[in-house]
Order: structure tokens, then C-alpha cells, then sequence
């Protein structure tokens, strides 16, 4: 499932990080007649929706730390499923809390210039908490098949001990 996420060219080009496999047609659930444009990896039209498989969303977040620049990932799990597992570092802002979410970043003193990855289980209770924070929060991404997929490539999850 795809989801919806913002993030202009400029701040694109300057992670560098995308390609034609990593960059995807938004699903029309979302937006309507979204399109992205690739040329030789770079991205010539801001896409209004985005989504990064896993191993792309571990390449912004690893580019985001040598550069010293903040991704904040939101997990939007039920509670119980976030104290069993969830990437390192992760908030969790329950779908329950979906209509509130943008206020709980904002309480938390969240930049709005901050880029945002969020992911739930498959992906797919991710989305409705994407909605939520795009209005708000202009750089937000959600991550293609959410923990499912992060964890089949072998990247660090937390998991609640014995």
C-alpha cells in the first residue's frame, strides 16, 4: 500500500538518496493524479505524495544523521504492539490518536521543518495517521509495508525483553 507523504525538490535533491525503484506512483486512494518524474535519479517534479521501501527510509535516516539533520519516526501502532517491537528511536502515536496527532507533535515541540517517517505494521493503518500530519507537517513520508518490510531487510528493531 502506498501512502501519503510531501517533501519538496529542492529538500529531494539534497538527500539524494532516491532512485527509479525507491521513488513509487502515489496509490489513488490518496491523491489523485500524482505523478513523479525520474531522470538519471533525480527527481524533476515535486511529488505531492511519497513513499520509501525500507531500504530507502534507512538511507534517509542514516544521511539525516551524518548530516546532523532530524527525522522523527512516529510509530502508529496500538501501544501494545509498540512496547512489543519498533524502530529505535521511535515515537508512538497510536491510530486512535490519529485526529490529535499533529497537536501531540506540536505539544512536544516538533519543528514543523522536521521530515517525518511514519510506519505501522504492513503500512497500512499508517496512512490515515499520514493524513492526519501532512497539513501540518510538510516533509512526511511513510514507509512502504511499514515494520514487516524494515525488519525483512535486517534493520535494528527493538523488542521488548524475556
Amino acid at each position: 500500500m502506498l501512502l501519503k507523504a510531501c517533501m519538496n525538490t529542492k529538500t529531494i535533491q539534497q538527500l539524494g538518496m532516491f532512485n527509479s525503484r525507491s521513488v513509487k506512483r502515489c496509490h489513488p486512494f490518496f491523491s489523485l493524479g500524482c505523478l513523479m518524474t525520474l531522470s538519471m535519479g533525480h527527481l524533476l517534479a515535486a511529488p505531492e505524495n511519497q513513499v520509501l521501501d525500507a531500504i530507502s527510509a534507512k538511507k534517509l535516516l542514516d544521511r539525516a544523521k551524518a548530516s546532523g539533520s532530524q527525522v522523527l519516526i512516529i510509530d502508529a501502532r496500538a501501544e501494545a504492539e509498540f512496547q512489543h517491537s519498533h524502530i529505535p528511536g521511535a515515537l508512538n502515536i497510536s491510530n486512535r490518536n490519529v485526529a490529535v496527532a499533529a497537536d501531540i507533535l506540536m505539544k512536544k515541540n516538533i519543528d514543523k521543518d522536521v521530515t517525518l517517517l511514519v510506519y505501522s505494521g504492513t503500512g497500512i493503518r499508517s496512512g490515515r495517521m499520514i493524513e492526519a500530519l501532512v497539513g501540518a507537517y510538510p516533509h512526511v513520508f511513510g514507509l512502504e509495508k511499514g515494520l514487516r518490510a524494515w525488519e525483512q531487510e535486517g534493520f535494528p528493531i527493538k523488542k521488548a525483553g524475556p
